[in-house]
């Protein structure tokens, strides 16, 4: 019978048999409530037939429920001196694996062929992703994972509050950024609620929350080159303070076009040069990255 880790004596416990030391650097904060992990599979809505990939699985608690629920985990950690701990958390359970390697340099589609099991019918390569993520990295894994192309169902993460906040913005508020227009422009987004300091052990100097990405079969725009796109984008939330036209012409790469070309591109399509980067909708950024593409490309 599995024995689940459900409070911080038990955690300590577990950390003190095996010598283990707590690495601040990667930003390992374990899960203690039993009401979060429930909120978790919740959101993740993990079922008898899934398959997960969990990134960052610690100490093994939310890992223990996943492996309850789902058909098959793979667990992918980074620090291999937790894989003694994690053994004895996990040890009721037949239905995991534990790979070493640093998520943001691992192909997750050929991680999850690869711990297929042998016996499993063929079928479409299809998985779910869950994962606790360190706060200082949080950005460059939801990117990869979204623009690696992978064949995933849905993006369950907890996540630094403020970066939380970042991934569901509109436009013309405070957190609209670069990084909404990157993750919407790739997926839908849904918060998942808000999870306090003390639901992990160490006790976070920040509080987190709850997202869940379902990846788009096409992005939420169309547009003639996903490159280009993304340098409007960046160019439009370079420098905040800028109107958008000058946002533009200060570009690196619009050199040599004239500003009254840009200005009248943005007027004819119907918006004022004069507006922040911030207020523009994904599909206002595809408008104007379309129709500036042509002219950036010759140089006219």
């Amino acid at each position: 019978m599995p024995k689940y880790i459900t409070n911080i004596q038990q955690m300590r416990d577990l950390i003190r048999r095996h010598e283990f030391h707590v690495k601040k650097k990667l930003g390992q904060h374990f899960m203690v409530s039993s009401q979060v992990l429930e909120r978790i599979i919740e959101l993740a809505e993990v079922k008898a037939e899934d398959r997960v990939l969990e990134i960052g699985p610690g100490l093994g608690a939310l890992t223990q429920r996943l492996a309850e629920k789902a058909g098959q985990v793979v667990a992918v950690e980074v620090d291999v001196s937790l894989f003694p701990l994690l053994r004895e958390t996990l040890a009721g359970f037949s239905n995991t694996r534990l790979v070493a390697g640093d998520i943001l340099k691992l192909n997750l589609d050929e991680i999850m062929q690869q711990e297929r099991p042998k016996d499993e019918p063929t079928s479409p390569l299809t998985y779910k992703v869950v994962g606790n993520l360190p706060y200082y990295i949080t950005s460059p894994i939801i990117m990869g994972i979204l623009e690696g192309g992978y064949q995933i169902e849905s993006l369950v993460v907890m996540i630094q509050k403020e970066v939380a906040e970042r991934l569901v913005a509109r436009p013309g508020t405070k957190e609209y950024g670069l990084l909404s227009v990157g993750v919407q422009y790739y997926a839908e987004v849904f918060p998942g609620g808000i999870v306090g300091r003390g639901a992990f052990w160490p006790r976070p100097e920040v509080d987190s929350a709850l997202v869940k990405l379902i990846p788009r079969q096409e992005p939420a725009v169309k547009v003639e080159s996903q490159e280009f796109f993304f340098w409007t984008a960046k160019a439009a939330f370079g420098q905040r303070r800028k109107t958008l036209l000058n946002a533009l012409m200060g570009a690196p790469g619009a050199q040599g076009i004239k500003r009254e070309i840009i200005e009248k591109t943005l007027v004819n399509i119907g918006i004022d040069p004069r507006r922040r980067g911030e207020t523009l909708s994904l599909t206002e950024l595809a408008e104007i990255s379309n129709h500036l593409y042509p002219l950036i490309r010759t140089g006219r």
